[in-house]
């Protein structure tokens, strides 16, 4: 059946994309691109959207505000955090779902009575201690605040983490199982064996590139690979991407968002459709279910910047809400869904490779 969407869905690996026959090969995929949904569409005839079951992620990257004025990386305020957070929070009673607080130690030092009662009902995850960059190479230009941020020493990286997780613990007195990297920064293995190491179950720091059948695809939950970061291998952690969207964008993987906020700013029905075609084309690969990620921030949801905000909440209601009309959902965590795919979808430990 594959065979007939091609070459839509022919395997391109990652690497060729960095050569330039890679990235013509690449591109001529788009082109038309009505012309590669319609085959999408016209191979999955039986498609039942009903019948296909759903794992919806919610997660908030539970952060002091971006700088701004005269402030840094290290001196931010708690303003939009204030104002936005208990909207996210409202948005998942709505649902009764239990979200994923990515959230940075410092501030959970700051405000313990905050977050202890948050983990009563919600995931308290790792968002470093305090916005560190984690990458080896230094931020891209186009970084806020850049000159604030610079690559850490091995051993200071992992003295960041442990003084995170011991907030987190102090706090909530629960050791963060989940992580995921402030600016997305993870661009070496190293950082993964890391975190591997600390106890974390899974880390949700990498984008969203399918290394099994074709890297235009939203990627599968996998085992990280301590020498290679798109390739399973034999460390625990499971990654689990930032970031999922179905829909084919014409310079991917150049041009990824990750928040729920920006998907939604082109329409609820575009928003739907990509998760009908991620469905559709999980369905092709033989899988038996489908993941959605949304990651947002705080001040996504904030009413004092304005307009531009104000309808984030409603808008992330009736996204969910027609997600749930259509599809057969369920809301998960990330330590559950990660539970749940080791017990259901491990490829690895089902074929007895881990002893």
């Amino acid at each position: 059946m594959l065979t007939d969407l091609s070459p839509a869905l022919r395997e391109i690996q990652y690497a060729q994309l960095g050569t330039f026959p890679g990235l013509l090969r690449h591109l001529a995929i788009y082109i038309p691109r009505r012309l590669w949904f319609s085959r999408l569409l016209k191979n999955t005839p039986n498609f039942e959207p009903k019948d296909r079951r759903v794992a919806i992620l919610l997660s908030s990257d539970t952060e002091f505000d971006p700088p701004s004025g005269n402030e840094t990386w290290q001196r931010r305020s708690t303003t939009r955090l204030v104002d936005g957070l208990p909207r996210f929070l409202e948005v998942c009673d709505v649902f009764r779902a239990s979200a994923t607080l990515f959230s940075e130690g410092k501030l959970v030092e700051q405000l313990p009575d905050l977050f202890r009662d948050l983990a009563r009902n919600h995931e308290i995850g790792c968002h470093s201690y305090a916005h560190e960059w984690l990458g080896t190479k230094s931020p891209p230009r186009a970084t806020l605040r850049r000159d604030d941020l610079a690559p850490l020493r091995p051993i200071d990286k992992e003295n960041v983490l442990r003084r995170a997780i011991a907030a987190i613990q102090d706090a909530t007195g629960k050791k963060p199982r989940s992580f995921k990297a402030p600016f997305n920064s993870i661009d070496d293995p190293s950082t993964l064996q890391l975190l591997d190491q600390l106890g974390f179950v899974s880390d949700s720091s990498l984008p969203c590139f399918n290394h099994e059948s074709s890297s235009l695809l939203p990627t599968t939950v996998r085992h990280t690979n301590r020498s290679n970061l798109w390739t399973e291998g034999d460390a625990n952690l499971i990654e689990i991407p930032h970031f999922v969207r179905a829909r084919l964008m014409l310079f991917h993987p150049f041009d990824l968002g990750e928040s729920v906020t920006q998907l939604l700013s082109r329409g609820t029905k575009p928003a739907v459709e990509d998760v009908d075609l991620l469905c559709r084309m999980d369905s092709l690969l033989g899988k038996s279910s489908s993941v959605v990620h949304l990651s947002s921030h705080p001040w996504e949801f904030s009413e004092l910047d304005g307009r531009r905000n104000k309808a984030s909440t409603q808008r992330l209601v009736g996204y969910l809400s027609e997600l749930m009309h259509r599809f057969d959902v369920e809301f998960l965590t990330m330590t559950e869904f990660a539970a749940k795919w080791e017990k259901e979808s491990c490829r690895k430990h089902a074929e007895g490779l881990n002893g």
